[in-house]
Parts: C-alpha cells; structure tokens; sequence
C-alpha cells in the first residue's frame, strides 16, 4: 500500500514537474525586447494559468485596457493586451509572489506617417517596418510614373529592407534611395505571410 502511494505521488510530481516546464518554456520564448507604436496596441501570449504581478519603471501605459498600478495583477491565462501612452523606453517585470517569470525591455516609438512627395509611395512607421499606405506619381520626362507601383508593390506590404539594410524609418529609407543616385535597388518586403523580393529603379522628379 505504501508503495503504491510512493509511487502515485512521484508520478504526480513528474507530471507537475513536465507541466511546469511546458509552461515556463513558453514564457521563456517569449520576445525578450520590443518596439512598440505609441498608441498602438500589441498582444503577448503567456497561457500560463496563473496570476502574476506587473511592475513597470516609468512609463504610463494601459493592461486590458486599465492604467497600470503598484502591484497590478494580470492573468497569463488570457491574452495581455498593452498599449502605450508615452514614448521612451521602460522594463516590463512579470512576477509570481517574489519569483520572476519574464523581463521585457520595451522601446516606445513614435507614430509617423509620411506623406508620398520626393518619393512615389507613402508609408506609415509600424513596429516590424514601413507599411505602404499609398501611391503619388512623379514626373519624369512630363511622363506621370510611379516606380513601386509599376513594378508590383501594393498598399498594405510591410517595407523591410533596402539593398539588405533594415529600414529603420522613413527618413532612413528615403536615404536608403537617395544613396542609389538612381540606381536599381532591392527592395524585400512581407505581403501577408510571405517574403518578397522587387526590383525598384528609382527616378528623379521635374517637379
């Protein structure tokens, strides 16, 4: 009898030993650092199911749509939704009583939206790129054209690249096109689940 109960409560301890460490890895794979939009709302996934303690350094921000506040209680079980007020730069601290579950640094950017004018496309900053948010034909030659637009790039692609340099935001990618002097550049973008690869020859503006 008494083996019987040895042996029940080992299995019941490696069965809570496996499911803590499911649970824990999933915790464990989550993004260290973030870029988050100010104003924009970004989801994390824990589904562990328990409640732990939130703590932040010095930025206002909302949890499920409530301001943080000292020991703020949120439940892993359910997506946690945050959403920036202020920009900077701030460290999320996740604990379970005095034991800490994750730390994540999070960087506060601004919202920028660009107006297409030098440039045939307009894009709008988000956290993973520069999503095309429409098209402005330039001149060349009293011709009306839009070079990205003409070779298949589309509203609503995700810019990551340019000549396999990160674009980090509008101005960097417009920098990125003015340092080709009109010569073909490589532009890799996300359209929806896929990654692709265009071949851009910019022109130069009557305007």
């Amino acid at each position: 009898m008494h083996k019987k109960t040895k042996t029940g409560l080992f299995l019941i301890f490696i069965f809570t030993l496996v499911t803590l460490f499911v649970y824990y890895n999933k915790i464990y794979c989550l993004p260290g650092e973030l870029r988050i939009i100010q104003g924009e709302e970004k989801t994390l996934e824990f589904n562990f199911p328990i409640n732990a303690r939130l703590k932040s350094d010095n930025l206002d921000f909302l949890v499920n749509g409530d301001i943080l506040e000292e020991n703020f209680l949120v439940d892993l079980s359910k997506p946690v939704s945050l959403k920036f007020l202020d920009q900077g730069t701030t460290t999320l601290k996740f604990k379970l009583g005095f034991l800490p579950l994750k730390e994540i640094k999070v960087n506060v950017i601004p919202q920028k939206k660009v107006v297409p004018g030098g440039h045939s496309i307009g894009v709008k900053l988000i956290s993973n790129g520069l999503i095309v948010v429409g098209y402005s034909n330039l001149t060349d030659n009293k011709r009306k054209y839009s070079p990205g637009r003409q070779k298949g790039i589309l509203i609503g692609d995700v810019l990551l690249e340019i000549n396999n340099e990160k674009i980090k935001n509008s101005d960097h990618m417009a920098e990125l096109i003015d340092k080709s002097q009109g010569s073909e550049i490589m532009v890799k973008l996300n359209r929806g689940q896929k990654q692709l690869t265009f071949f851009v020859k910019p022109i130069f503006n009557d305007d």
